[in-house]
């Protein structure tokens, strides 16, 4: 990392009003074995004097093998320490930037064949979650994990497999909220009987809110992805119904693996470049950006469109949705129900909110992993019976459902990066424009019944 570099990453964030996590690197370490924060708060400080706001901070990357509980625990206070110091000073933070929240610890991965997370990692996550709440309660923000499915194109639109998201991700929510919870009461034990030395724990932080799971690094396949499957229509039945999956199960965040580099980003880039006669390569050899200049030609995987969709249409506050039916719709069609995003999308800050949205709105994406099969659902009323969350019905009762629905392009197939939406094929103008993902607008029927076609996720917004 170099000033350049940051300032970039600094202006990508900006420019993109997206919410920047960075991460710091654990393994950097004194002469006595603790974590060396010298150069951590060199970039904070540099951060903090060009006005960048840092959302959030992580230490260490899938280095359960190599530290202890303890020794990753400890890192985490130093860094809160620096944080703490660096934040409240008016003349390191001149512009008044909030401090940024800690996630971690990022063990790798919790996701196996047989349906339950992968045992050293979760014990580390688990035990991570209770010394850290135990020790200094409400440090945490985020208890982040790797998740690599191993995905096969056979598996992206198998039932069998794909519970396994949720069903992993419901254990490790239920096991971290208990090691969390049982690590405050443990501080709580210890505050109460020493409420008379210094050593003390503010109320504060004895009430501040548990942390939540994020899934900190998610995709299909580890090691960069497979060639000529992570960028085509099928594997969007894995990531759309993970997406639903994960924030069902109680995650905070899903951040996926990767917006483009490697085989599995959302985007693929090529670079044409020309290279002079006596320069080293050949005419047109593919060269990286970064020692060649070149005109960038990026590919939109049908990926980036699900993304796009459930970020734009789906809100944080999130419903226990089922399918019920005819025996076919087993584990075939797969309804997710939130809240609907506000207009525009929802808000950085609804990364980790709890209830959010449009009131009066509920946000379906129904994932069709059937390819011969159409199903007639017949959708949830907004009404009466969700008053608590602000969903009033009533009122409106023509206005129109909102349909995004993705398809294979006709005649393409599943196994191509292209996709369509409400039958018109995604694809950039000539000067390399995204198109608009305006949704088709549909009067509600009396049955409430929509038509989901085979092999498709489709996105819905009802309103009462």
């Amino acid at each position: 990392m170099n000033t350049t570099w940051w300032d970039n990453l600094a202006s990508l964030s900006k420019s993109s009003e997206a919410t920047l996590v960075f991460g710091l690197n654990i393994l950097k370490r004194t002469s006595g074995g603790d974590w060396d924060s010298a150069q951590a708060e060199q970039l904070l400080r540099y951060a903090m004097a060009k006005g960048d706001s840092i959302w959030g901070l992580e230490l260490g990357n899938e280095e359960d093998d190599h530290l202890s509980v303890e020794q990753t625990v400890d890192g985490f206070v130093a860094l809160q320490q620096l944080v703490s110091k660096l934040y409240a000073n008016p003349e390191s933070n001149p512009n008044g930037l909030p401090a940024p929240k800690l996630l971690g610890p990022d063990p790798h991965s919790l996701h196996s064949s047989s349906g339950l997370p992968s045992d050293h990692d979760f014990q580390f996550l688990i035990a991570f979650a209770k010394a850290s709440e135990s020790s200094h309660p409400g440090m945490m923000t985020g208890i982040t994990h790797h998740e690599y499915t191993e995905l096969t194109a056979d598996d992206a639109m198998n039932p069998d497999f794909l519970d396994n998201t949720y069903r992993i991700g419901r254990q490790v929510v239920d096991a971290v909220n208990a090691a969390s919870m049982a690590g405050r009461r443990e501080s709580r034990s210890s505050s109460s009987s020493s409420s008379s030395s210094s050593m003390t724990t503010p109320t504060s932080m004895l009430d501040a809110p548990l942390p939540r799971v994020w899934a900190g690094e998610i995709a299909g396949h580890n090691g960069g992805g497979v060639v000529g499957f992570a960028g085509m229509l099928r594997h969007s039945f894995w990531y759309a119904d993970a997406l639903g999956a994960k924030a069902k199960a109680g995650y905070g965040a899903f951040c996926r693996q990767d917006l483009i580099g490697a085989s599995y980003g959302l985007l693929s880039d090529s670079f044409e470049v020309e290279v002079e006669a006596g320069a080293a390569g050949a005419a047109g050899q593919r060269r990286s950006f970064s020692d060649t200049p070149g005109v960038s030609k990026i590919t939109v995987h049908p990926d980036y469109w699900v993304n796009l969709l459930f970020s734009k249409v789906m809100g944080s506050n999130v419903f226990n949705g089922t399918a019920t039916g005819a025996p076919s719709v087993n584990g075939y069609l797969r309804p997710y129900i939130h809240s609907c995003a506000a207009s525009g999308g929802e808000s950085n800050s609804g990364i980790m909110s709890g209830f959010g949205g449009t009131p009066g709105c509920l946000a379906l994406v129904i994932v069709n992993v059937d390819q011969s099969t159409s199903f007639s659902v017949q959708l949830p009323e907004v009404g009466a019976s969700h008053a608590r969350t602000g969903l009033r019905g009533g009122e409106n009762a023509a206005t129109p459902w909102k349909v995004w629905a993705l398809t294979a392009v006709d005649g393409a197939g599943l196994d191509v990066p292209r996709v369509a939406l409400n039958g018109k094929e995604l694809v950039r103008s000539s000067s390399g424009q995204l198109p608009s993902v305006d949704p088709s607008m549909m009067a509600p029927p009396a049955s409430r019944r929509i038509a989901v076609p085979p092999a498709s996720i489709v996105f819905l917004q009802i309103e009462s």
